[in-house]
């Protein structure tokens, strides 16, 4: 294990030990999986943050950093009554 890969280990562990009520969810970079098949694969540890996600019928979306529109789109095609997605907290 390199460097780096030690110490975004390391983040994580901190992290997780501060915020034992949050669930931990491991993302694989669509760049290392260009592949519908169904094989194993090795990868690295990257980087960990803290972020409020949305999981829809075909992505998982992130309010950090995903355009709201399409946040907005995917809670309300058919998933959410609009009623519902206005009384929704920011």
């Amino acid at each position: 294990m390199n460097e780096k890969e030690r110490k975004n280990r390391e983040e994580l562990f901190r992290v997780m030990q501060e915020n034992p009520n949050l669930p931990v969810i491991a993302m694989v970079d669509g760049e290392i999986v260009a592949d519908d098949g169904y094989n194993r694969w090795l990868g690295a540890w990257g980087h960990c943050e803290i972020c409020e996600y949305f999981v829809g019928e075909e992505r998982i979306h992130f309010r950090e950093s995903d355009n709201f529109d399409e946040i907005e789109e995917a809670l309300t095609d058919g998933q959410l009554c609009y009623d519902d997605f206005e009384a929704l907290s920011d």
